[in-house]
C-alpha cells in the first residue's frame, strides 16, 4: 500500500506542475490536462515520451480503483517526472550539441 501512496504523490506532483506550466484551471480533469500537455509538447518530445505521458491516464485509473501499484510503476512515474521537468537540462544539452569545438 505504501507504493500506492508514493504513486498518488507522484501523479499529484506531475499534475500540479503541468497545470502550473500550462496555466490550466484547477477544475479541469486530469485526463484533459494530459491531452493539453500532449498537444503542447508534440513538437518538443519524441513519440515514446508522449506515449509515456499518456500512460499516466492508465496508472491514475488503476490507482483510483485501488489496484496495487508495483515498484516498477513507481520507477516509471519517476522517469516521466524527470523527463517532464528536466527542461533546463534539455536546453543546456541542446546548446552544447550545437556548439562546435575547434
Amino acid at each position: 500500500m505504501s507504493t500506492n501512496v508514493k504513486a498518488y504523490r507522484l501523479l499529484h506532483e506531475i499534475d500540479k506542475r503541468l497545470r502550473k506550466d500550462l496555466s490550466l484551471a484547477a477544475h479541469l480533469p486530469a485526463r484533459d490536462v494530459l491531452e493539453v500537455a500532449l498537444h503542447a509538447l508534440h513538437k518538443k518530445r519524441t513519440k515514446e515520451e508522449l506515449d509515456r505521458l499518456w500512460h499516466l491516464n492508465y496508472l491514475r485509473h488503476d490507482l483510483m480503483n485501488f489496484e496495487t501499484i508495483s515498484p516498477a510503476q513507481i520507477h516509471f512515474l519517476k522517469e516521466v517526472r524527470s523527463m517532464l521537468f528536466e527542461e533546463n537540462n534539455h536546453l543546456t544539452r541542446n546548446s552544447l550539441e550545437e556548439t562546435t569545438y575547434v
